[in-house]
């Protein structure tokens, strides 16, 4: 499937597109803090999120919390879904507040495809379908309106899912540290990579934080680390202006041998090789 044209998101920051091969959606149309809920309807999408590969089949609800997470995605020709994107100011807004919502985030981003039961489908399909008749109006109160439509729909997807959020082995107190880390990953890790920068910053120690990781997410925290620095360089790569060594020092490397040991050690190419697959 060819690249489309970027999507808007609403003048509310709610929209909802019908999906195909050809108008399917792609991460990169929109903005990178964007949310992206699609219930698979026929066909199947393959994509892949923090390095692990993914399918999704007929009733599958699929959920991109970040659009940078996501990359390489492909439809089967006989796809078809309907997709619910939210900005993350909409979302923040209107997000019902739910004690166990950190659990929820952790989840989703270890399964960010599930199978939905008949019932679980039929919820679905009525909540998208009242999305689509309350997206139509853009009187006064509409932000309102639609955000409280997206919070039956958010608060029916947390039924579904909540007996698994439930059996997870954590505590709230190490899911919120948990939250926090991959917070502090994300706004640093184009300067520092190791993991004793984030547990200092957090109060905790190097290998605590690592066994948190691994517990809660079955990776330790250098590869939580080594995943966003990568998105970062992957974001960089997108710059032509750039040259390699100009992405080396704004990712902090010592020189472009280390950039360049690092890139390959991730994704078993070298950065050139990388960079022309991350544009195609």
């Amino acid at each position: 499937m060819k690249e489309t044209e970027n999507k808007p998101v609403g003048a509310t920051g709610l929209a909802l597109y019908h999906c195909t091969p050809e108008s399917g959606i792609r991460p990169s149309q929109f903005d990178e803090d964007s949310y992206i809920h699609f219930l698979c309807e026929k066909g199947s999408v393959r994509f892949v999120l923090n390095g692990r590969s993914f399918m999704a089949e007929a009733d599958t609800l699929v959920i991109w919390q970040m659009g940078r997470d996501v990359s390489e995605v492909e439809y089967s020709p006989d796809f078809e879904a309907t997709a619910v994107v939210a900005s993350r100011e909409f979302r923040r807004q209107f997000k019902p507040d739910m004690p166990w919502d950190v659990r929820r985030f952790i989840y989703l981003k270890l399964h960010p495809a599930f199978r939905l039961d008949a019932e679980g489908l039929a919820l679905c399909r009525e909540d998208l379908r009242l999305l689509e008749r309350r997206l139509v109006y853009t009187g006064i109160f509409s932000r309102e309106i639609h955000g409280r439509a997206m919070q039956i729909f958010l608060f029916d997807l947390w039924r579904i899912y909540y007996r698994e959020l439930d059996a997870m082995a954590i505590n709230d107190t190490a899911a919120a540290a948990f939250f926090r880390f991959l917070e502090l990953v994300q706004q640093h890790c184009r300067v520092e990579h190791e993991v004793a920068f984030y547990a200092g910053l957090l109060c905790i120690t190097p290998n605590y934080l690592s066994e948190l990781c691994r517990k809660m997410t079955g990776y330790p925290a250098s590869g939580w680390i080594n995943y966003y620095a990568i998105a970062e360089v992957k974001k960089l790569f997108a710059d032509p202006s750039l040259s390699l060594a100009d992405i080396s020092a704004k990712m902090h490397f010592s020189n472009l041998s280390h950039f360049t040991r690092f890139v390959k050690r991730l994704t078993g190419l070298t950065p050139s090789e990388y960079r022309k697959r991350s544009q195609l």
